[in-house]
């Protein structure tokens, strides 16, 4: 079975009955009706069923579908997918918005304690910031 990582539960989506993802265009890899292993961190949560393909750009992505995603702004949301694929001609690069549901219900105890990581290593990298910013 195919599969689909995430590092990041990005605005709780991997908890809900349906869920997007924006990922680069992949023609052969991405199948409308088949099923998917969805995994965060490296770990199996579930298994979801492609249900629609949106052929979209970076610059054509617009409040919605970026808060929808990701939780972020438009702008945020550029600037991480810059971050993650430095080396992209985002002129010329098609995304895909895929819209899966999702077929077994997904680890919520798993979904839990990835998100608690998230969040205190989060919170790790704002103290360590901050105490960077304080003068001796």
């Amino acid at each position: 079975m195919r599969e689909i990582n995430f590092s990041e539960n990005w605005n709780n989506k991997l908890n809900c009955t349906a869920f997007t993802t924006i990922r680069k265009a992949r023609e052969k890899y991405y199948q409308l009706n088949h099923s998917y292993q969805i995994n965060l961190n490296r770990k199996r949560i579930g298994k979801a069923r492609l249900i629609k393909i949106r052929i979209i750009t970076l610059h054509t992505v617009n409040e919605y579908v970026s808060r929808l995603d990701t939780g972020l702004s438009t702008d945020e949301f550029r600037k991480l997918m810059i971050e993650l694929y430095p080396d992209t001609d985002w002129d010329n690069q098609l995304l895909y918005l895929l819209l899966f549901v999702n077929e077994s219900k997904p680890n919520q105890t798993e979904l839990w304690h990835e998100s608690q990581l998230n969040i205190t290593e989060s919170a790790t990298i704002s103290r360590r910031s901050i105490r960077q910013l304080q003068p001796n």
